[in-house]
Order: structure tokens, then sequence, then C-alpha cells
């Protein structure tokens, strides 16, 4: 095997396992670890240690989205498999970024103006229900093009591609 075979290989498999990361982060801290926080502490500890976790998924998406769109523009040939390859990480990558960057912001800044509650306060106020809703609806979005992007292969195309 060349070495330009070599190096290729190595950033498919790099790629694969920054996607597989990313993908597997998402659905283990939203449909796993948050899950169980809520149903094992109370409420207010719950949300403190499930939006770190979240914090943590979004850096997660923000480094590998952004090193994926590039292997995937410079290693696939034109077409209609790299456009859907394109614009599955574009949007995984765009709802990471409004996770992290915009939506986690808000609902901090919304706690953060919020009395000391007792620790098994059932609601935070109709502004936080909104704001969390919308995260979760996005953050839904987001697993299910992770999901389907895996789906399809991941990041790697079918066709041989042009050096």
């Amino acid at each position: 095997m060349t070495k330009p075979a070599v190096l290729s290989s190595l950033a498919t498999a790099l790629c694969r396992g920054l996607l597989v990361l990313w993908v597997g982060a998402l659905w283990a801290v939203g449909y796993l670890a948050a899950p169980v926080l809520f149903a094992s502490l109370p409420r207010l500890v719950a949300g403190e240690v499930a939006g770190k976790l979240f914090f943590i998924v979004g850096w997660i998406g923000m480094v590998a989205g952004i090193l994926l769109l590039v292997y995937v523009r410079r290693t696939q040939v034109a077409g209609r498999e790299r456009r859907l390859r394109l614009l599955l990480l574009s949007v995984l990558w765009l709802l990471a970024a409004a996770q992290l960057f915009w939506l986690q912001p808000v609902i901090a800044g919304i706690k953060a103006q919020l009395p000391p509650l007792p620790p098994d306060v059932a609601s935070l106020g109709p502004e936080f229900a909104f704001w969390h809703a919308l995260s979760s609806a996005l953050y839904l979005l987001q697993s299910l093009a992770g999901l389907i992007l895996v789906m399809l292969g991941g990041v790697e195309s079918r066709r041989p591609a042009v050096a």
C-alpha cells in the first residue's frame, strides 16, 4: 500500500471514529444519561449535570462537524451522494452550534435570574419550559440527522475519490 493510500485509509478511519463519537454521544447523553439522571436525582441537580453533559456533546459536535465537513468536501466526488452527506453534516453542525451558542446560554440566563429554588421544584416557569422544549426538539432533529447519516454509511463515498 502506498503512503498516500495509507494516509487516506487513516483519514477515513479517523472520520468514521469522529462520526461515531459525535452521534453516539448525542444518543447516549440525550436518551440514556439524561433520563437516568432525572429519574435518579432531584430535578435541579439532574438538570445541572445534564446541562454539563450537553455542553460537552455540543463541543464534540463543533470540532467533529468541522473536520467531517472538510473531509467530505475534499475526498468525495461531486454528486447527489456527496450533497446529501454535506447537507446532513451541515444540519448536524448548525443544530449543534444553535444548541451550544444560543439555546444553552438562553436557558442558563433564565435559570440564573430565578430565586433559589428547592431541589424538588416541579417547574422553572413558562419561559424556561418554552426554551427547553425548543432545545429538545432541535436536539431530536440533530439526533435523527446523525442517525440517518450513519445509516447511509457515514461520511464515506462509495465511489472512488478524486486525487
